[in-house]
């Protein structure tokens, strides 16, 4: 009996004891558990898998250069017979065996200095079709080889920035572009000119490195308003606004200052009155 009652409980001593497998399943199990609970908790997405905060951070980079580089993969991506991925059909003025026959040559990042008279311009900045500063010296840039026919299509090709925009009609006496252009010829700056109409002029051309941006490096800008003095000149007595100013001095009992005030300008402007007529 004693025997038969010692089996039983060999065989209970086995089942209770667990096996390698277990143990390493068990184990297992436990360095799941004692994982950093900040990765548990992380949602994952937007590629940051297992990577801290700052770490994901700092690997970022340049928004506005993956922006661009994206605008260019977009921009390059071309079907077989030639045409942009959206149908659009590329705007260049050359045709395809003129673009072929072109010498290629390199292009380098440069800084060109401007100046124009913006009478007659839509502002400073390219705008579809509207005339514009940019669009004339992109022309000009195409004229002269400084921009290859392939290019020619696209400013955005030559990785055209400028330093400040400028309005409908403003001019600047000095601006900067940063593009990449052909500056073998010594005698660059001429041929860009020649081909520029007179109210936009270049003054200089400097080789930069590849990264600079002239938008990104410019850390001022100075502005100066000009108007013509006559537009300080009050309005002339005989005129409506002239009246009614007089009638306001009257109402306010003002007329002794509005007549010193007019006095140096009063006999001006009616010699000015009697040349109109």
């Amino acid at each position: 009996m004693a025997a038969d009652n010692e089996a039983p409980a060999a065989s209970s001593a086995n089942e209770s004891r667990p096996s390698g497998d277990n143990n390493k399943a068990s184990n297992n199990n436990g360095s799941e558990n004692r994982r950093n609970p900040r990765h548990d908790h992380r949602k994952p997405g937007k590629g940051r898998s297992e990577k801290g905060r700052g770490e994901w951070g700092r690997e970022k980079g340049d928004k506005r250069k993956k922006n661009d580089e994206f605008k260019e993969f977009k921009r390059r991506k071309l079907n077989k017979k030639g045409d942009s991925a959206d149908g659009e059909s590329s705007n260049n003025p050359f045709s395809k065996d003129e673009i072929a026959a072109e010498e290629r040559r390199p292009k380098r990042k440069v800084a060109v200095m401007i100046g124009y008279a913006g009478t007659g311009y839509k502002g400073m900045q390219v705008n579809g079709n509207e005339k514009t500063i940019e669009a004339d010296l992109f022309k000009a840039f195409v004229a002269a080889s400084a921009i290859s026919k392939a290019n020619a299509d696209d400013p955005k090709k030559s990785s055209l920035v400028r330093c400040a925009r400028t309005d409908k009609g403003v001019h600047a006496a000095g601006n900067v572009i940063s593009l990449k252009l052909i500056i073998e010829d010594e005698d660059i700056v001429d041929k860009i000119n020649a081909e520029l109409p007179e109210q936009i002029r270049i003054w200089g051309i400097q080789r930069t490195n590849n990264a600079f941006s002239c938008y990104q490096t410019c850390d001022s800008r100075w502005y100066e308003y000009l108007m013509p003095s006559y537009c300080l000149l009050p309005p002339h007595p005989e005129s409506f606004l002239g009246q009614k100013l007089v009638e306001l001095a009257k109402e306010h009992g003002v007329e002794d200052e509005l007549a010193a005030r007019m006095g140096g300008c009063q006999g001006f402007l009616v010699r000015c009155g009697r040349e109109g007529d």
